[in-house]
């Protein structure tokens, strides 16, 4: 990973906990990359659902049933997230 990269993930991240304590009411020092969505966020599955949503429309990204599925925790997200977004236009959605 170049420091360009690692510098556009950090960002995903920081916007993704920005996200998470303003519309989720999450504690921010429950927000670490290992952090599980549900367990340690206290995500239920309608506020997973909403937080995808509210994603694809902050990213301007999709994401498929069986990707939601699959993520975790944060940095599973924050990772699928800067692998969605093509590196041309990374810049402009930061």
């Amino acid at each position: 990973m170049t420091r360009e990269e690692f510098e556009y993930q950090l960002k995903i991240y920081e916007q993704l906990k920005s996200i998470l304590i303003e519309n989720f009411f999450a504690r921010e020092d429950s927000i670490f990359p290992e952090a599980l969505l549900d367990e340690g966020l206290g995500l239920d599955s309608l506020e997973k659902v909403r937080l995808f949503n509210h994603l694809e429309m902050e990213f301007d990204i999709d994401f498929y049933d069986e990707e939601i599925d699959k993520t975790l925790n944060l940095e599973d997200l924050s990772n699928l997230i800067n692998n969605k977004i093509p590196s041309d236009q990374l810049v402009l959605a930061l």
